[in-house]
């Protein structure tokens, strides 16, 4: 073997091959841009020097080894298999020198095992072997073959020196060039992938095609031997298997709790909430083989607000089997997975709880009827069909509520709700014989829900109810009137003492309480049994000055303050000017009553389109939630020891709901315990 060997060339030898170096770049130069590829570069090296062969290796720093890249002439059949290491090489080696950038040139090709896939791939003894560096970095091997009559000599080795930074300038441009059209290629296919999956993602919020939708693409992606998506339960630190591809079916079932031992290696990431590819399974104590002969798992964990929601795990028969850029990908797909999989199952368990709900209000005996907010029914259930004497057979929903049910009363207080954008509550008397409390409530973005209980038992109940209070408290009149004659004529006719006098006073006051007592259960049964107003145009504000005039002395004696804030300007109304004035006395002597000393009460006003609202409000000691639902209940009192030294007959707030629906009113209260109350009476009146 004979070798010859030339490291660096002088100035002087590059400016004596500078017109060869240009007639190279010329010929370069005229090729088309199609056309410039290394194939076409070793092609100009083989003419240049006069070879018969040349083959192009490209040198891969990760794994350092030469691997091939081009080669000319191009031969039929595949590419060959070339792979020469370059780690480690001795330094007197063929290897070293190449990557040291001395060009080696030889009569005989050397028996190197490291070249014997070069060496074999040609057989031609006499080649000459160029290294292609860019500065300090070794970017590749060009292999040149000779036949015997046209070895080159040292001159031809010295042109050869002179064009390899060229060559490998213009080597290096087309690699670079591959790279970014590779790596461009590689986004745009993701780009399209990623637009796809988005768009199958939109079409759909079925949980179970979620599932199998991102196993498919991670697996077509990969090409992964198996794969599962699971979904992780923090409260009992559980996985459950939602969709699979190439698991043992004797290992798992779909859909139920995977037992923690064989939860492996997604078990860790879900716990953890980071990603992991572990090259060869079988040095990984937690793993678990939920698959036959697997090699590398890569698991990826899904996340909703940073908080892990499940794990998207890939399996290859493989070592090694999934690269960054598989990862990568994953980890993407698990991002839209997070989303997906989250709004797929508030979906599926919103969908589940308006079943259920919608089960539940078919079923129960009050009627109720949602109205959305474009008036039109969404949900009506068998009860209010039946009550309204509905067809059966028709489909409200989709309809107007004014439209499918023609019950005046109804549409009357359907349509002040939507006017006031307020709680409306009504009595209506249906067509199948039975009346019903009705209430209409507006809920924020969703509409009103019409809500109506049959009454029917209980008005039947009042009704005797009122008839015994009546004739009782009428029959008690007479022996009570009688009883207090007689106490007038013992004080007429004997000389009592002072302690005498004080029982004598004790039974009055027990009188009037009993007589205000009785006076009140026939006012209020002589209200529900129908009452006739005697109606007139009233001035709300000489009512409430009254009102307040009468009830002056008993807050003088506490030292409280009742304050008068309405508009001068207030509303004539329709009504009984005597009944507004009872309930006003009622509603102010209450405030100061339950008042602390020195208290404040104040009396304001609000007009409101066809409505005129009064408040009274006071700072006194409140009333709490529970009691809120049932002042307005005859005979019902706040019991705590703060109230027991204050007198009443439980009657008065009963008396004024009464009355306040007597003039086509409502009266409502709104009251924190330790804060004060305030009530708040609506009525009717005409601005026309």
């Amino acid at each position: 073997m004979t070798e010859t060997t030339s490291s660096t060339t002088s100035q002087d030898e590059i400016t004596q091959h500078r017109d060869p170096v240009q007639a190279f770049l010329s010929s370069y130069q005229q090729l088309t841009p199609d056309t410039r590829t290394p194939a076409s570069i070793i092609k100009l090296v083989v003419d240049y020097v006069g070879c018969t062969h040349g083959i192009l290796l490209k040198h891969d720093n990760e794994n350092a080894t030469l691997q091939y890249a081009a080669r000319y002439p191009k031969q039929f059949g595949p590419d060959p298999d070339i792979y020469i290491n370059v780690f480690n090489a001795d330094e007197d080696s063929i290897i070293a020198n190449l990557v040291a950038s001395n060009i080696q040139s030889y009569t005989t090709m050397p028996e190197d095992d490291r070249l014997k896939s070069l060496v074999s791939l040609i057989r031609h003894d006499m080649a000459t072997l160029v290294p292609l560096k860019m500065g300090d970095n070794f970017v590749g091997l060009l292999a040149l073959y000779h036949e015997p009559q046209h070895a080159l000599d040292a001159e031809e080795v010295k042109r050869i020196t002179a064009l390899s930074p060229i060559v490998t300038t213009l080597l290096d441009m087309l690699f670079s060039q591959a790279v970014l059209s590779q790596r461009v290629a590689d986004v745009e296919r993701e780009a399209e992938i990623f637009s796809r999956i988005d768009e199958e993602l939109s079409e759909t919020i079925e949980l179970s095609y979620v599932f199998t939708m991102m196993k498919d693409w991670a697996l077509r992606f990969t090409n992964a031997d198996a794969a599962a998506l699971a979904l992780y339960n923090h409260s009992n630190d559980n996985l459950r298997i939602m969709s699979q591809y190439g698991f043992k079916s004797e290992t798992l079932t779909l859909d139920e709790d995977l037992p923690k031992e064989r939860g492996g290696i997604m078990l860790r990431v879900a716990r953890r909430g980071l990603s992991e590819i572990v090259p060869d399974v079988s040095v990984d104590s937690d793993y678990f083989a939920l698959a036959d002969g697997m090699s590398t798992q890569m698991t990826v964990p899904i996340k909703r607000e940073e908080r892990v929601i499940g794990v998207l795990t890939l399996l290859s028969k493989t070592l090694n089997g999934f690269t960054d850029d598989h990862l990568d990908f994953t980890k993407r797909l698990a991002n839209r997975a997070g989303v997906a999989v989250d709004n797929a199952r508030l979906f599926t368990e919103t969908r589940l709880e308006r079943e259920r709900l919608s089960y539940i209000l078919r079923n129960i005996g009050d009627n109720v009827i949602l109205v959305g907010l474009d008036h039109r029914i969404e949900m009506i259930n068998s009860a209010s069909i039946l009550a309204f004497q509905l067809s059966t057979e028709e489909n409200f929903v989709g309809k107007l509520l004014t439209d499918s049910i023609v019950h005046a009363k109804l549409q009357i207080a359907y349509q002040e709700a939507v006017e006031t954008d307020d709680t409306v509550t009504t009595e209506l008397d249906l067509p199948n014989g039975r009346t019903y409390h009705v209430r209409i409530e507006h809920h924020q973005g969703i509409g009103r829900v019409i809500v109506m209980q049959d009454i029917t038992y209980f008005k039947e109940t009042e009704r005797l109810k009122t008839e015994l209070v009546a004739t009782v408290s009428h029959d008690l009149k007479q022996p009570l009137a009688v009883m207090r004659g007689y106490i007038d004529l013992l004080k007429m006719i004997n000389d009592f003492d002072k302690k005498s006098l004080h029982y004598v006073d004790g039974l009055n006051i027990a009188f009037y309480n009993m007589r205000q007592l009785i006076d009140d259960l026939l006012d209020i049964a002589r209200i529900e049994a129908g009452l006739e107003l005697e109606l007139e145009d009233v001035s709300l504000l000489d009512v409430l000055k009254r009102s307040i005039s009468n009830i002056r002395p008993q807050a003088d004696k506490k030292q409280i303050t009742i304050e008068l804030d309405v508009d001068s300007a207030l509303p004539i109304i329709h009504a009984d000017p005597r009944r507004l004035e009872q309930i006003f006395n009622n509603l102010i002597s209450n405030a100061v009553k339950y008042s602390n000393p020195e208290g404040n009460v104040k009396v304001y006003s609000e007009v409101k389109q066809n409505m005129v609202r009064i408040f009274v409000k006071d700072n006194g000691m409140g009333i709490g939630a529970e009691d809120q639902t049932k002042v307005f209940e005859r005979f019902y009192r706040v019991r705590r020891p703060e109230t027991d030294s204050i007198e009443g007959t439980g009657l008065g707030l009963a008396i004024v709901k009464s009355l306040v629906e007597a003039h086509e009113g409502k009266i409502d209260l709104k009251s924190i315990l330790g804060e004060g109350a305030t009530f708040r009476v609506t009525l009717p009146y005409n601005n026309q």
